[in-house]
């Protein structure tokens, strides 16, 4: 097995690909495989122990979207049914996504998504590895996949950051009576609006709160997410508050953590409604 991690950001900041890219990149043989849904296991030695991470923001309540549903139950579905409910998600932060063709036992592919900050794919499946390094610039070779934090680093192997282009339209694609459909998707009202509500989020922080000072208006957009997904699932504003003095110190490195800000930031948030 060779595990590709996928760095392509979008404007250079904002990874520029999420789970239903790499469905659509696969298919047809996504749609024909079973999938499993499943938390990402990461083992954090500071701490002396591990997590199961999955998280995301999609069109459903917390605990209520589909995605989160698969995962906690880890039953099988079509990859017709996984293309639809990731084409109806705004963002697939950690999660793990593994594939069975018909009348095989063994994995497929195995994708993962971790942190917001990179795609893994791992397979032995020589057309999917030349489809993930033609579509995507910036793939790099890992010893495997994920384990342990803090991440492993994985060497670029030349030049900076590059910019993915976009692949196609997304569509499921299906047989029926031996002809070839395909049906194009639509963002759901739903997701129209988590994704306005993210971006207010997102211009809250940069206002608000903005450690580093300065930034471009997307330079908080990861942060964005993740505070969203943490109201969603009613964190407390001091969870909130440690999240974003992790984000600052650990994360970006920076000396100090502004609480008063954060504070205010988180204040402002709370007035928001899910959707507005």
């Amino acid at each position: 097995m060779i595990t590709l991690r996928i760095y392509d950001l979008r404007d250079g900041r904002v990874l520029a690909l999420d789970l239903r890219d790499l469905i659509d990149l696969l298919a047809p043989r996504s749609l024909e495989a079973s999938w499993t849904v499943s938390p990402v296991r990461v083992e954090y030695p500071s701490l002396g122990r591990s997590f199961d991470q999955f998280e995301m923001l999609g069109p459903g309540r917390a605990g209520e979207d589909p995605l989160e549903i698969l995962a906690a139950g880890g039953v099988a579905v079509t990859g017709m049914i996984l293309s639809k409910y990731a084409h109806e998600t705004h963002q697939v932060i950690w999660g793990q996504f593994v594939a069975t063709l018909p009348e095989q036992i063994d994995a497929w592919v195995t994708i993962r998504a971790i942190d917001s900050t990179f795609y893994e794919v791992t397979t032995s499946d020589e057309e999917v590895l030349a489809k993930i390094r033609s579509a995507y610039q910036d793939v790099r070779n890992a010893s495997g996949p994920v384990s342990s934090a803090p991440f492993p680093q994985v060497p670029r192997e030349s030049g900076e950051p590059h910019v993915a282009r976009n692949i196609r339209r997304a569509e499921i694609t299906g047989t029926l009576a031996n002809i070839l459909v395909r049906q194009p998707l639509e963002p759901s009202a739903d997701v129209i609006h988590k994704r306005a509500w993210t971006r207010k989020i997102r211009d809250i922080l940069n206002r608000e709160w903005d450690p580093i000072g300065g930034c471009p208006e997307d330079e908080y957009e990861t942060y964005a997410a993740k505070v969203a997904a943490m109201f969603l699932q009613d964190a407390s504003d001091d969870a909130i508050m440690q999240y974003l003095e992790w984000a600052a110190v650990e994360n970006m490195g920076l000396a100090q953590f502004n609480s008063d800000r954060a504070r205010k930031a988180i204040a402002a948030i709370r007035r928001l409604v899910p959707g507005d």
